[in-house]
Protein backbone atom coordinates (compact mmCIF):
# COMPACT_ATOMS: atom_id res chain seq x y z
CA UNK A 1 0.00 0.00 0.00
CA UNK A 2 1.11 3.52 -0.74
CA UNK A 3 0.01 6.43 1.44
CA UNK A 4 -0.03 9.97 0.01
CA UNK A 5 -1.52 13.04 1.67
CA UNK A 6 -3.88 11.02 3.82
CA UNK A 7 -4.95 8.80 0.90
CA UNK A 8 -4.00 5.14 0.82
CA UNK A 9 -3.97 2.94 -2.28
CA UNK A 10 -3.92 -0.82 -2.03
CA UNK A 11 -4.34 -2.05 -5.60
CA UNK A 12 -2.59 -5.37 -5.90
CA UNK A 13 -2.40 -8.13 -8.45
CA UNK A 14 -5.79 -9.52 -7.43
CA UNK A 15 -7.66 -6.34 -8.42
CA UNK A 16 -5.73 -6.08 -11.67
CA UNK A 17 -6.40 -9.74 -12.64
CA UNK A 18 -10.13 -9.08 -12.68
CA UNK A 19 -9.82 -6.68 -15.62
CA UNK A 20 -11.97 -8.80 -17.93
CA UNK A 21 -14.72 -9.69 -15.44
CA UNK A 22 -14.80 -6.51 -13.38
CA UNK A 23 -14.52 -5.88 -9.67
CA UNK A 24 -17.37 -5.91 -7.14
CA UNK A 25 -17.03 -2.67 -5.17
CA UNK A 26 -18.57 -0.39 -2.57
CA UNK A 27 -17.73 2.71 -0.54
CA UNK A 28 -17.91 2.30 3.24
CA UNK A 29 -17.14 3.89 6.56
CA UNK A 30 -14.54 1.77 8.34
CA UNK A 31 -14.63 1.69 12.17
CA UNK A 32 -11.77 2.80 14.39
CA UNK A 33 -10.36 0.33 16.94
CA UNK A 34 -12.61 1.45 19.83
CA UNK A 35 -15.78 1.21 17.74
CA UNK A 36 -14.71 -2.16 16.34
CA UNK A 37 -14.11 -3.48 19.88
CA UNK A 38 -17.58 -2.34 20.98
CA UNK A 39 -19.17 -3.99 17.94
CA UNK A 40 -17.30 -7.24 18.66
CA UNK A 41 -18.78 -7.24 22.18
CA UNK A 42 -22.26 -6.90 20.67
CA UNK A 43 -21.61 -9.89 18.43
CA UNK A 44 -20.60 -12.26 21.23
CA UNK A 45 -24.07 -13.65 22.12
CA UNK A 46 -25.42 -13.64 18.56
CA UNK A 47 -26.41 -16.78 16.67
CA UNK A 48 -25.40 -17.42 13.08
CA UNK A 49 -22.18 -16.61 11.23
CA UNK A 50 -20.47 -13.68 12.94
CA UNK A 51 -18.98 -11.06 10.61
CA UNK A 52 -15.19 -11.18 11.02
CA UNK A 53 -13.94 -8.22 13.05
CA UNK A 54 -11.77 -6.93 10.19
CA UNK A 55 -14.82 -6.84 7.87
CA UNK A 56 -17.15 -4.72 10.05
CA UNK A 57 -18.21 -1.57 8.16
CA UNK A 58 -21.12 0.68 7.20
CA UNK A 59 -21.80 0.66 3.45
CA UNK A 60 -22.45 4.12 2.00
CA UNK A 61 -22.83 3.26 -1.69
CA UNK A 62 -22.80 -0.19 -3.30
CA UNK A 63 -21.26 0.08 -6.76
CA UNK A 64 -21.81 -3.50 -7.94
CA UNK A 65 -19.44 -4.92 -10.51
CA UNK A 66 -17.35 -2.23 -12.14
CA UNK A 67 -14.64 -2.56 -14.82
CA UNK A 68 -11.10 -2.42 -13.47
CA UNK A 69 -10.51 0.54 -15.79
CA UNK A 70 -12.89 2.57 -13.56
CA UNK A 71 -10.71 2.13 -10.44
CA UNK A 72 -8.66 5.33 -10.93
CA UNK A 73 -11.87 7.35 -11.34
CA UNK A 74 -13.43 5.72 -8.27
CA UNK A 75 -10.29 6.48 -6.26
CA UNK A 76 -10.39 10.10 -7.45
CA UNK A 77 -14.04 10.36 -6.30
CA UNK A 78 -12.96 9.10 -2.87
CA UNK A 79 -10.06 11.56 -2.68
CA UNK A 80 -12.29 14.52 -3.62
CA UNK A 81 -14.99 13.96 -0.97
CA UNK A 82 -15.57 16.75 1.56
CA UNK A 83 -13.30 16.44 4.60
CA UNK A 84 -15.70 16.22 7.50
CA UNK A 85 -15.67 13.61 10.26
CA UNK A 86 -19.07 12.21 11.31
CA UNK A 87 -20.41 11.50 14.79
CA UNK A 88 -22.65 8.44 14.64
CA UNK A 89 -24.74 7.20 17.56
CA UNK A 90 -25.07 3.44 16.95
CA UNK A 91 -27.99 2.81 19.30
CA UNK A 92 -30.17 -0.01 17.97
CA UNK A 93 -30.10 -3.56 16.68
CA UNK A 94 -32.20 -4.85 13.83
CA UNK A 95 -32.87 -7.96 11.77
CA UNK A 96 -33.33 -8.44 8.03
CA UNK A 97 -35.35 -11.65 8.00
CA UNK A 98 -34.86 -12.33 4.27
CA UNK A 99 -31.12 -12.93 4.76
CA UNK A 100 -31.12 -13.67 8.49
CA UNK A 101 -28.87 -10.65 9.05
CA UNK A 102 -28.52 -9.07 12.49
CA UNK A 103 -27.29 -5.51 12.27
CA UNK A 104 -26.41 -2.49 14.41
CA UNK A 105 -27.60 0.92 13.31
CA UNK A 106 -29.05 4.26 14.29
CA UNK A 107 -32.59 5.12 15.27
CA UNK A 108 -31.97 8.54 13.77
CA UNK A 109 -29.09 8.82 11.30
CA UNK A 110 -27.53 12.30 11.20
CA UNK A 111 -27.94 14.60 8.20
CA UNK A 112 -24.15 14.60 7.82
CA UNK A 113 -24.28 10.90 6.90
CA UNK A 114 -26.97 11.53 4.27
CA UNK A 115 -24.93 14.49 2.95
CA UNK A 116 -21.79 12.36 2.58
CA UNK A 117 -23.76 9.68 0.72
CA UNK A 118 -25.33 12.33 -1.51
CA UNK A 119 -21.88 13.79 -2.28
CA UNK A 120 -20.70 10.31 -3.30
CA UNK A 121 -23.73 9.68 -5.51
CA UNK A 122 -23.41 13.12 -7.15
CA UNK A 123 -19.69 12.62 -7.84
CA UNK A 124 -20.34 9.17 -9.32
CA UNK A 125 -23.08 10.55 -11.57
CA UNK A 126 -20.77 13.36 -12.69
CA UNK A 127 -18.16 10.74 -13.66
CA UNK A 128 -20.81 8.64 -15.49
CA UNK A 129 -20.31 5.68 -13.15
CA UNK A 130 -23.42 3.54 -13.54
CA UNK A 131 -24.81 2.10 -10.31
CA UNK A 132 -28.14 0.57 -9.37
CA UNK A 133 -29.19 2.26 -6.11
CA UNK A 134 -32.47 1.54 -4.45
CA UNK A 135 -34.49 4.49 -3.23
CA UNK A 136 -34.14 3.46 0.41
CA UNK A 137 -30.90 3.77 2.37
CA UNK A 138 -30.79 1.91 5.70
CA UNK A 139 -27.35 2.60 7.22
CA UNK A 140 -26.26 -0.45 9.21
CA UNK A 141 -23.32 -2.62 10.23
CA UNK A 142 -23.85 -6.33 9.58
CA UNK A 143 -22.95 -8.22 12.77
CA UNK A 144 -24.11 -11.76 11.89
CA UNK A 145 -25.63 -13.68 8.98
CA UNK A 146 -27.88 -16.74 8.86
CA UNK A 147 -29.24 -15.98 12.32
CA UNK A 148 -32.44 -17.89 11.59
CA UNK A 149 -34.69 -15.70 13.71
CA UNK A 150 -35.16 -12.17 14.99
CA UNK A 151 -32.40 -12.33 17.59
CA UNK A 152 -31.86 -8.58 17.62
CA UNK A 153 -34.34 -7.84 20.39
CA UNK A 154 -31.63 -7.40 23.02
CA UNK A 155 -30.93 -3.98 24.49
CA UNK A 156 -27.64 -2.33 23.70
CA UNK A 157 -25.50 0.39 25.15
CA UNK A 158 -25.13 3.06 22.45
CA UNK A 159 -21.79 3.23 20.69
CA UNK A 160 -20.54 6.70 19.80
CA UNK A 161 -18.59 6.26 16.57
CA UNK A 162 -16.33 9.09 15.50
CA UNK A 163 -16.44 7.97 11.85
CA UNK A 164 -13.32 9.35 10.24
CA UNK A 165 -12.21 6.59 7.84
CA UNK A 166 -13.82 6.03 4.44
CA UNK A 167 -12.76 3.39 1.94
CA UNK A 168 -13.28 1.99 -1.54
CA UNK A 169 -13.68 -1.73 -0.91
CA UNK A 170 -13.57 -4.85 -3.06
CA UNK A 171 -16.04 -7.60 -2.17
CA UNK A 172 -15.28 -11.22 -2.97
CA UNK A 173 -17.18 -14.34 -2.02
CA UNK A 174 -15.26 -17.33 -0.72
CA UNK A 175 -17.64 -20.18 0.02
CA UNK A 176 -20.81 -18.58 1.33
CA UNK A 177 -19.23 -15.63 3.13
CA UNK A 178 -18.28 -12.29 1.57
CA UNK A 179 -14.81 -10.97 2.36
CA UNK A 180 -13.59 -7.43 1.91
CA UNK A 181 -10.36 -5.79 0.82
CA UNK A 182 -9.64 -2.07 1.07
CA UNK A 183 -8.41 -0.81 -2.30
CA UNK A 184 -8.17 2.86 -1.33
CA UNK A 185 -8.97 4.77 1.84
CA UNK A 186 -8.66 8.15 3.49
CA UNK A 187 -9.51 10.04 6.61
CA UNK A 188 -12.43 12.39 6.46
CA UNK A 189 -10.69 14.85 8.78
CA UNK A 190 -7.06 15.37 9.70
CA UNK A 191 -4.19 13.35 8.26
CA UNK A 192 -3.50 9.62 8.12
Amino acid sequence: MVARLGFTLGLGDEAMKTKESGVRLFYALWPDDATRAALIQLQAPMPGRITPAEDLHLTLVFLGTQPSAALPTLQAVLAALPASMLMLNVDCLGHFSKNGIIWAGMQCAPETLAALRYALLAALAQQNIAINQGARFKPHITLARDSGSDSAAQDMTPIIWRANHIALVQSTTTGSAPRYRLLASRRLEGTS
